[in-house]
């Protein structure tokens, strides 16, 4: 049984969303879990295929969830009782889930979250990335869901990837190539949700917020999201934390940031290959145009990159050599 209304924040990985879910920390009337939620690309559906035993497909998903999520609970005074609360309630109610349907997987966690909540609490506030793609089955089969979908300019965003390309996702077996091909997929997938959602959910239930509005001009913005979800204004709205403490950022660069900034916003220039940039002005040059992200480099310069990246792309994904 889902409890009360959710706000589920989503949009490409890197591209704030962490940022954006540690706004909402410290208000009252709302409830963000210190933690992503994973479901939806950790679980489901790599371990929600019926041949695996229902024992492997409960061991996953406790491994994702609950096992992943203890130490950012016992950081916190009350954080090991409300923790215990959650694994209680998915300990008490897994066994009347089908875990190979990712609708009642996330209604169980959920539910489960929502069992954790402070009293006075309005709104649960969770995230995963790309969920934005899932929103008509989320939001459709959800009434008292909404959603927030944050969007970055796609230089800057890979900027951010490409920080932890040696750090992080050499060691998950994801070279450059890989990176940035995913965030061209990713990408368009999730600005092209936006068209669908807008039209079947309306501004009432789905939000676009630029990640560039949002820390360049934070009151404002907030302002709105606060009246959109019929909250009332606080200051902890533009002041970023994590069960209650101040949240310093999640920069593969190491850098900590004291309070809301826009200090990375435009810096693709200083991060990221010219040869990259152009592949990304190129290929997604739709979607950076439908979200106000102009183009900056020659076109035809542009679309050689983009041809020499298909080469690479194609060879490396999608070649079988008949020969």
């Amino acid at each position: 049984m889902l409890a009360g209304e959710t706000l589920l924040i989503g949009g490409h990985r890197k591209s704030g969303t962490t940022f954006l879910h540690s706004l909402f920390d410290g208000h009252d009337e709302l409830y963000a879990p210190p933690h992503d939620l994973h479901i939806l690309y950790a679980f489901y559906p790599g371990w929600s295929k019926t041949e695996l035993s229902r024992k492997e497909q409960e061991e996953r998903l406790r491994r994702v969830t609950v096992n992943a999520w203890r130490l950012s609970y016992e950081k916190t005074l009350d954080g090991s009782e409300r923790f215990n609360v959650l694994q209680s309630y998915i300990d008490s109610n897994i066994a009347n889930v089908d875990l190979s349907k990712s609708g009642e997987v996330v209604n169980l966690i959920i539910s489960a979250l929502w069992s954790t909540v402070p009293s006075g609490v309005k709104i649960l506030v969770v995230k995963e990335t790309s969920t934005e793609i899932h929103v008509p089955w989320l939001l459709g089969d959800r009434p008292g869901w909404k959603f927030l979908h944050l969007v970055r300019d796609p230089r800057d965003n890979y900027s951010a990837l490409a920080a932890g390309q040696k750090i992080y996702y050499e060691k998950l077996g994801d070279d450059a190539l890989d990176t940035l091909t995913s965030t061209i997929m990713r990408y368009k997938l999730g600005i092209q949700a936006i068209s669908w959602n807008k039209k079947w959910f309306g501004e009432q239930r789905y939000r676009v917020l630029r990640f560039e509005d949002l820390v360049n001009e934070p009151t404002k913005v907030m302002k709105d999201v606060a009246s959109w979800l019929g909250v009332a204004w606080a200051n902890s709205l533009v002041t970023p934390s994590r069960n209650g403490e101040p949240f310093l950022g999640n920069s593969y660069d190491g850098k900590q940031f004291s309070g809301v900034s826009a200090e990375n916003v435009g810096k693709w220039k200083e991060r990221i290959s010219l040869n990259e940039a152009a592949v990304l002005e190129h290929i997604l040059s739709e979607e950076k145009k439908a979200n106000g992200y102009e183009k900056t480099l020659n076109e035809n310069y542009s679309a050689k990159c983009a041809a020499e990246w298909y080469g690479q792309m194609n060879f490396k994904y999608f070649f079988s050599d008949p020969f």
